[in-house]
């Protein structure tokens, strides 16, 4: 994955209600957290502001027991420190690299380690989700022809260009309507 460079960087997630968490960032100044979960188990730290970097980390997240014994580690690796945007729209957002009629070179010859892209996949719910599946992946040959092409080639100039590594998160949807997109409570207060 790929968080956000000169920012305060939200880590957050869920246990039992009063437990302790600890998040640590591997090699990053600060990068070490202690928390307890609210009444509800909710968590949420906030890593300081970092510099870009294309240094491979771990992030790990660990819940502790009263004891100090650890219940549940996970860890994140290869973990880089840049720009992060978010891709999202309709078809011309969603559109796959490998849907281009002459893209075999782009897919073929794609090896953009420091371009990292998340899907978020299509699921339709009544009311906003607090969590989503997908997993981050490294822009390669074998990821590239499955990556949305705008967001590939917007991703692959603005790494050349900036020279930091680049997070693109794609929450693209072809054919949705825009009230897909609107809360429930807003859709409520129109009388249409």
């Amino acid at each position: 994955m790929v968080l956000q460079q000169g920012k305060p960087v939200p880590i957050w997630g869920w246990t039992a209600p009063g437990r302790k968490v600890h998040v640590e960032l591997q090699d990053a100044d600060s990068a070490s957290h202690f928390v307890l979960a609210d009444e509800l188990g909710h968590w949420i730290v906030h890593l300081p502001p970092m510099e870009a970097s294309s240094d491979s980390r771990s992030l790990t997240v660990s819940t502790i027991e009263t004891d100090g014994s650890v219940l549940d580690r996970r860890t994140f690796d290869d973990v880089l420190v840049g720009e992060v945007w978010i891709c999202s729209g309709q078809s011309n957002m969603e559109w796959k690299l490998e849907w281009l009629g002459q893209s075999d070179i782009d897919t073929t010859t794609a090896d953009h380690r420091q371009l990292r892209m998340f899907t978020a996949p299509h699921v339709s719910v009544p009311q906003p989700r607090t969590d989503v599946d997908g997993s981050w992946v490294i822009c390669n040959s074998e990821h590239a022809p499955d990556l949305s092409a705008v967001a590939y080639y917007f991703g692959r100039d603005l790494q050349r260009e900036l020279d930091v590594p680049i997070g693109l998160i794609h929450t693209s949807w072809g054919g949705s309507s825009a009230e897909a997109w609107t809360s429930l409570d807003t859709l409520l207060s129109m009388d249409e």
